[in-house]
């Protein structure tokens, strides 16, 4: 349970309707319902009966309101006794995709802790398809890998209905990660061809159809079952472990401080271009608290520093 949902629901039951409440928040009904649902599932029971005519209370709804009210209005005096330049405050709360994550995220975080001793960070790994619920539902800053260029308009207006920015920090060129120890790791590029001497090793089947380079799985070994894996790590180990396996990452998998240094390779494949967006996703700057601009302007320092 969080403050903002408490504030969600107080303000769904001063409208009387969840579109009207969302329209007066500034964000979609989708991400309200979803912060309603997230809230109602903490608490163990419903909080609306809804008809056609808008919603109303519950009885247990009812019974927790004025409790509700009371806990807003303690955190908004608390807000107000807060210096902005205090070093404790609530958590920072970060959330990435994998290979964000394994890319900078180390480095931030070590900035973070040196400046900041005293604040917490909150960290989520997830798929690009639950970060931008995530961070739609909860506003925090998010790091997103493989965002395709033709869909970040779409992305971008929609983030911006929720009070988001988007960032585009550069490009992560995918690649395909074979063994090193293979006979083509020697090479610079693969051909279509050569890729039929590899197994694919992907995520799970219903991840697959949404994934931005999943046509070119079409041209693995079809001799051979994919090997699927949950965690990226567990796909570069199975890469690792076995030379006739390959996976499609961005490039800058190879460099995961948890798998051994020299052991993988990323090759480009002639013909098949695949360059992804890596992203920052944040509140608007007015919403950001100083801490939370500071671990911004250190993830984009990693990120210059990596690809300088």
């Amino acid at each position: 349970m969080t403050i903002r949902q408490f504030k969600y629901f107080l303000k769904i039951v001063h409208c009387g309707s969840i579109n009207k409440a969302a329209q007066q928040l500034d964000i979609t009904q989708q991400s309200l319902l979803a912060a309603l649902n997230s809230l109602e599932k903490s608490l163990g029971f419903s909080l609306f009966n809804r008809s056609k005519s808008g919603v109303a209370l519950t009885a247990r709804g009812q019974a927790i309101l004025s409790d509700v009210q009371q806990i807003v209005d303690i955190c908004g005096r608390w807000d107000s006794l807060r210096d902005c330049d205090a070093e404790v405050r609530m958590p920072v709360r970060l959330v990435g995709t994998s290979s964000m994550i394994n890319l900078i995220l180390d480095r931030a975080v070590l900035f973070l802790k040196e400046r900041y001793p005293n604040v917490a960070v909150e960290l989520n790994e997830r798929k690009k398809g639950e970060l931008m619920q995530m961070v739609k539902e909860e506003p925090m800053i998010g790091l997103c890998g493989a965002i395709p260029p033709d869909e970040l308009d779409d992305i971008r207006a929609a983030l911006e209905k929720n009070g988001l920015s988007i960032e585009v920090m550069g490009e992560d060129d995918y690649a395909v990660i074979i063994n090193s120890g293979h006979p083509l790791a020697a090479g610079t590029t693969l051909t279509v061809e050569q890729l039929r001497e590899f197994t694919a090793a992907l995520y799970p089947r219903d991840d697959h159809s949404s994934f931005f380079y999943s046509k070119i799985y079409q041209y693995f070994s079809r001799g051979h079952a994919p090997y699927y894996g949950t965690k990226q790590e567990s796909l570069l180990n199975l890469v690792r472990s076995d030379a006739g396996v390959a996976a499609v990452f961005p490039r800058s998998v190879v460099k995961n401080p948890n798998i051994p240094s020299g052991s993988l390779k990323a090759l480009f494949v002639e013909g098949c271009p695949m360059p992804g967006l890596n992203c920052l996703i944040y509140p608007h700057q007015h919403l950001l608290s100083p801490v939370e601009k500071a671990i911004l302007d250190s993830l984009r320092d990693s990120y210059r520093e990596l690809r300088a």
